[in-house]
């Protein structure tokens, strides 16, 4: 099992400070078990985004960069991966509910497909930890065909009755 931490935050209002609560939030994460922490996208600049060429270049964040680099060295000293999710409410255009879903639609014990949400964070700021079974997706890729197959269409009854695969090539099956 893989443990997977959203980091639904709000940013704090300048680079720096945006660094310092994200290296925070990251050993909070490690803290409660996580394998990997996802940050909100454009975590630098919690989308406030200039329109002048110019604020635009000061406001870019090189892939050597200090708050780039920080992040790296701590993905590195925890062992934990480190991406991205979504802002918490009140963000401007944001309600947080961040989401992890597993591709694992269907189990072998049950007749039909499944939820793949493995979970929904409310719109609060905080850390939401998810546990994501990685051999069950390995063995779902052993078990399901690939590609358009896999959405049985078999179960899809009269729009399948005269071809039981018809949008799948023969090449596929």
């Amino acid at each position: 099992m893989i443990k997977i931490a959203l980091l639904q935050l709000l940013p704090a209002g300048s680079l720096k400070e945006n660094m310092e609560k994200g290296l925070r939030y990251c050993k909070e994460a490690k803290r409660l078990g996580a394998d990997i922490a996802l940050f909100p996208e454009m975590w630098s600049c919690g989308y406030h985004i200039p329109h002048g060429m110019e604020q635009l270049d000061r406001l870019a964040v090189s892939a050597d960069s200090a708050f780039v680099t920080a992040f790296g060295s701590l993905a590195k000293e925890l062992d934990m991966a480190i991406a991205t999710c979504n802002y918490p409410a009140p963000h401007p255009d944001c309600n947080g509910h961040s989401t992890l879903f597993v591709g694992v639609v269907y189990l072998p014990e049950l007749s039909g497909s499944r939820d793949t949400c493995v979970l929904e964070a409310d719109e609060s700021e905080g850390v939401f930890l998810a546990g994501l079974d990685v051999d069950m997706l390995r063995e779902y890729r052993k078990r399901e065909r690939p590609n358009l197959i896999n959405r049985r269409p078999e179960l899809y009854g009269i729009l399948t009755k005269n071809n039981p695969f018809p949008v799948c090539r023969s090449r596929y099956l």
